[in-house]
């Protein structure tokens, strides 16, 4: 077991602050980044509709496990 003396940190006060402030810092950063690029994005718009994928273009439809089963009528 570790005792309790040994295991006091000899940081101070303002250190902790200053690493904590930085960690703020620096994940705000990487936030307004990520909003800005969500902005572009949104501004940008959807794709022009011959560029989107659809289930027309899939060569099945059903599911892996259906295919060559003929529905019954």
């Amino acid at each position: 077991m570790l005792p309790t003396a040994v295991a006091i940190s000899t940081l101070g006060i303002w250190e902790v602050a200053l690493t904590l402030a930085g960690f703020v810092a620096f994940y705000t950063v990487l936030a307004l980044i990520e909003v800005g690029l969500m902005v572009r994005a949104i501004r940008k718009g959807p794709p022009a509709s011959a560029d989107v994928v659809g289930p027309s273009h899939i060569p099945s439809a059903k599911p892996a496990g259906l295919r060559g089963v003929v529905a019954a009528e």
